[in-house]
């Protein structure tokens, strides 16, 4: 009991100097806007579990779910743009909760246009568009907005792949993407290693999309890495120090929202940026390739049916040191190879299947296609 008193005040202290120590009128504090966002999603889910319609206004999760929007609306002219446009998904959710679809879906649609939070403005616009799974045309539209969600992540969702004439959707028996690795590991862990792996020697930006795809693989990690959620607070860390602002602010609002023992983190963080004070956490490393550490990658992806992203750090490597890694990539290539083609067959998906994004039999080599990523789309860094 002291010691979570004790925490309380070290949260209200930190919150009372982004207040009161901040002498720049343009900046307003995210202290309370914090406390918002980490209490509605408490809201959110008994939304969910008791149906989004039973509330009325004049019911308590009903009430404080607006005052939970009024919080994010306040002052919204003396805000960073930046952090307004971190804080449409949230305002999205308030309104969901109280029943004002149209406003909600009208905060979708610019959460769109600006390039954000678009994998969780597709699932809220499913259920609150195209839940009915009796009628057939609104199925067809949400299976429209479930391929684009997909089409945001295909290395999570890489096994969505079907014959756009004949509509198949599914899996092939022959390959799934992604597979849980050989050695038992999460799809988490595995994405979670592979992102330190490329951090440790300076990709930042590689280790970034394999933390957030970590993130929205499967929930089971390894206890004794990072807690799920706060791998946001680490990649927040990361895009602040590489002056990404809007990405760094919508991190640290992702951790405060899945997390009250974030807050006090992200609490910092966002101070830190508005007012251009970063500290670094982290060594900067110049990128440079590790050979043993570029070979684990390969292996990693290589044992989640990854293989072209195997396949490409390999080849890269190669060009980049010399060194001859020859024996591996012939390996993968093999492999493969030998899983497309079967999958391409006529008793599976057939020659029209997509896999990563891509045609399989159009492919020439799966070492030099572009795999999206997330910051090909929804996290896309700001070139400076």
């Amino acid at each position: 009991m002291v010691k979570k008193y004790l925490s309380f005040l070290m949260i209200l202290l930190i919150y009372c100097l982004c207040v009161y120590g901040n002498s720049n009128d343009d900046i307003t504090s995210p202290s309370e806007m914090l406390l918002a966002i980490n209490h509605l999603r408490n809201n959110f889910h008994a939304m969910r579990e008791f149906n989004l319609k039973n509330f009325k206004s004049d019911d308590p999760l009903w009430k404080e779910t607006e005052k939970v929007y009024l919080e994010l609306t306040k002052d919204s002219d003396r805000i960073d743009s930046d952090f307004n446009d971190a804080l449409l998904i949230y305002k999205a959710e308030s309104l969901m909760i109280m029943g004002k679809d149209q406003e909600a879906l009208n905060a979708i649609e610019e959460i769109q246009r600006n390039n954000t939070d678009i994998c969780e403005a597709l699932i809220y616009k499913t259920w609150l568009v195209y839940e009915k799974d009796n009628d057939e045309v609104e199925r067809n539209k949400r299976f429209e907005v479930q391929d684009k969600y997909f089409s945001l992540l295909p290395v999570i969702n890489g096994g969505m792949a079907y014959d756009p004439d004949k509509l198949i959707r599914g899996t092939s028996d022959f390959l799934v993407i992604p597979k849980y690795p050989d050695n038992g590991w999460s799809m988490f862990t595995a994405h979670y290693k592979i992102g330190s792996l490329y951090e440790e020697m300076g990709y930042y930006r590689e280790a970034i999309d394999n933390y957030i795809e970590a993130y929205w693989s499967d929930r089971y990690g390894n206890p004794n890495e990072i807690k799920r959620d706060a791998l946001w607070i680490k990649i927040g860390d990361l895009e602040a120090r590489d002056g990404q602002k809007s990405l760094a602010y919508r991190a640290y609002l992702k951790a405060t929202y899945l997390g009250r023992e974030y807050i006090d983190l992200a609490a910092k963080g966002i101070y830190a940026v508005m007012e251009g004070k970063v500290k670094l956490k982290y060594p900067i490393t110049e990128p440079k390739y590790d050979i043993p550490k570029v070979q684990q990658i390969a292996e990693l992806y290589r044992q989640m049916n990854l293989h072209p992203l195997a396949l490409s750090i390999l080849v890269k490597a190669q060009k980049e040191t010399g060194v001859s890694l020859k024996e591996q990539e012939n390996k993968i290539r093999e492999e493969w190879k030998e899983l497309v083609d079967k999958c391409a067959s006529p008793g599976s998906l057939g020659p029209k299947c997509k896999i990563l994004g891509w045609t399989i039999t159009e492919v020439k080599d799966w070492a030099e296609v572009p795999i999206i990523r997330p910051s090909d789309t929804f996290w896309k860094p700001i070139n400076k």
